[in-house]
């Protein structure tokens, strides 16, 4: 049977040979990852048997639980609905997109926008070419928009695009 180690050492030899190491430079890279990480025997044989645990506990405690579909589409329509109340305010919807929450519904007149950062590794890049662009159709004047939880430096040039008719 193998072991925690076998199959942690099995990944990161997968992992590495996929990079370009063979051999002996393997062993040792292999080696190496795992001292970083702080993969001992031990320490697998641990996080193995506290795993255990917690499967056997979490069989115990949802051995005599069953869950009909029409009760989960009665929660998750009940969540929604709770959504819809405390979203009236969009500021209300902006604090949990901030902070992460689970959203299940997006109120009318909100556009999520989101920054891509493209970057080139030097040497790799032979031609700069330009991503197509296109104008999202407005139904509806937009009023008021969500900032995302990371700063964009392009965010008032995008504004400016999406607004225009």
């Amino acid at each position: 049977m193998k072991t925690a180690l076998d199959n942690t050492r099995e990944y990161l030899e997968s992992y590495l040979s996929a990079s370009g190491f063979t051999g002996d430079e393997l062993n040792a890279a292999v080696e190496e990852q795992m001292a970083q990480a702080g993969y001992t025997e031990e320490t697998l044989m641990d996080s193995a048997e506290l795993n255990d645990v917690l499967n056997f506990l979490y069989e115990r405690a949802t051995a005599d639980v069953t869950v009909t579909e029409d009760e989960v589409k009665a929660a998750f329509d009940e969540k929604v609905a709770k959504q819809k109340e405390s979203y009236a305010s969009v500021d209300a919807f902006v604090n949990d997109y901030v902070n992460e929450s689970e959203i299940l519904y997006t109120p009318e007149n909100v556009r999520l926008m989101e920054c891509i950062f493209v970057a080139s590794v030097e040497g790799e890049a032979t031609e700069t070419k330009r991503l197509p662009t296109r104008r999202l159709p407005t139904r509806r004047p937009l009023t008021r928009r969500p900032l995302t939880r990371r700063p964009c430096p392009r965010r008032r040039r995008a504004r400016r695009r999406i607004s225009r008719p």
